[in-house]
């Protein structure tokens, strides 16, 4: 556990968000912005947060010494808005697609 799955979460991750990248283009929402919101956590996380716990990880299997940190915690509630940002664009779309439903 640890390096390898979240490498392998992170590659479902990517292949998911080049999912949801192509749904914005195919669809063209009217509110297109507020895909960006997921897909901004998400490269956060890879490019900034990720590199450094890994970092951590490997000083620390090394068997160096590494301060307290509040990383992790950061990357749970980079988590948790990613979440709710996704379930809030499902909410969005579903609405949308109800009140497109009864127009025909």
């Amino acid at each position: 556990v640890g390096r390898a799955q979240f490498q392998a979460l992170a590659w479902g991750e990517l292949a998911l968000a080049g999912f949801l990248a192509a749904a914005l283009l195919w669809l063209r929402p009217r509110r297109w912005w507020l895909v960006l919101v997921p897909l901004l956590i998400f490269a956060d996380q890879q490019i900034v947060v990720m590199p450094t716990l890994d970092a951590r990880t490997v000083a620390r299997i090394a068997g160096e010494a590494v301060a307290p940190s509040s990383l992790h915690l950061f990357y749970v509630v980079l988590e948790t808005l990613k979440l709710a940002s996704l379930l809030g664009l499902a909410w969005i779309w579903r609405a949308g697609s109800q009140r497109r439903a009864c127009l025909l």
